[in-house]
């Protein structure tokens, strides 16, 4: 199953799968279908000056747009894609980065293809990007910019995969494919379609379970004909 967002009321929260730091590496991975350019947020943990990270899709034809702040517009990197994905079908986003504090450091992937061309672009991080707040998928903050669509089997990985891992995980369609080194894993199989999400349980054992609000829904998800 996939879990459906109405693009105005409904999101999960996290507590803190994403306690990364600009000198520390991470990964991830999101499966996404969605059909129209809209401001939506697949995920945000941002505080006071937007300090945190974001992970968007842009009304801006849809391009996917990722960014890791101190100071929001002033001591950040960030990249929007020249591309967009807004085609109802099932995309893999997997994005990786190294620590460096730099955008050359960041790889974004498509369906196991690394992303070269960037629409927009800003490499200037150079303070401390961690804050307190509660980690949001579907919603910014949990208040605003609602992503409008259908999100499954969300990871986060407390290393910068490699290309030929993150290929694997786009052969494995949702399966279980990389199991070692899970900060979180949110398989969202628990019910049928149309049926409400009350939570979404993280079984990479670190306990960090999705919390739903305002009543998302069960969907067909990546692996709904050969799931197991």
């Amino acid at each position: 199953m996939a879990v459906r967002f109405n693009g105005s009321t409904t999101y999960l929260s996290n507590a803190n799968w994403f306690p990364f730091d600009r000198d520390e590496s991470f990964s991830i991975v999101i499966w996404v279908k969605y059909s129209s350019a809209h401001d939506g947020y697949l995920f945000s943990k941002n505080g006071s000056g937007d300090q945190g990270t974001h992970f968007y899709i842009s009304s801006s034809s849809g391009r996917v747009q990722w960014g890791f702040a101190n100071t929001w517009g002033s001591n950040y990197i960030l990249f929007r894609t020249t591309a967009n994905w807004a085609d109802g079908n099932w995309h893999l986003f997997v994005l990786t980065y190294d620590g460096s504090s730099t955008l050359a450091g960041t790889n974004f992937y498509v369906d196991g293809v690394l992303i070269t061309s960037y629409a927009l672009s800003a490499d200037n991080l150079t303070g401390s990007v961690t804050n307190g707040s509660t980690v949001y998928m579907g919603r910014f903050k949990g208040t605003s910019f609602a992503y409008n669509g259908d999100m499954d089997e969300p990871r986060v990985y407390d290393y910068e995969l490699t290309e030929a891992e993150v290929q694997t995980l786009y052969g494995a369609q949702g399966k279980d494919g990389l199991a070692e080194d899970l900060r979180m894993r949110l398989p969202m199989r628990d019910d049928e379609p149309g049926q409400t999400v009350t939570s979404c349980a993280d079984i990479s054992g670190n306990g960090y379970d999705g919390a739903a609000s305002n009543s998302p829904i069960y969907a067909d998800g990546i692996m709904s004909i050969s799931r197991y």
